[in-house]
């Protein structure tokens, strides 16, 4: 099968497109099989769709990079989060890797914040 198709393709509504490609779906799929559950590519759409700005963290070390988040609980044991980083590449975002955690946003700690969409 070809490692480039998308599993999830879409654009927003300032036309930039977005692409989960199947190599990293599958090779990320191995260490969090969350990914693969029903409708988790559909939320991870919307999460990014509609992920505020104060969620959005750009990286210090790559200028490319970007991670979103999104709070889906709040447990006993802490948050869970949707995670997804995503570099940007020739006008096209690719996600690089999604899956749940739950946790604490450490780039709250050391990586930028813009307070803007990419």
């Amino acid at each position: 099968m070809n490692n480039r198709k998308p599993v999830l393709e879409f654009a927003d509504t300032d036309g930039k497109k977005y692409v989960f490609h199947k190599k990293n779906y599958d090779k990320h799929s191995k260490r969090h099989p969350e990914i693969l559950e029903p409708g988790y590519l559909k939320s991870l759409k919307e999460m990014i769709l509609n992920c505020p700005p104060d969620m959005i963290f750009k990286s210090y070390t790559d200028r490319r990079a970007f991670v979103y988040y999104d709070s889906l609980a709040e447990t006993p044991t802490g948050t869970w989060y949707n995670h997804a980083v995503i570099y940007k590449s020739k006008g096209i975002y690719d996600i690089a890797t999604a899956f749940r955690f739950v946790g604490q946003i450490r780039e709250k700690r050391y990586w930028k914040c813009e307070n803007k969409r990419p």
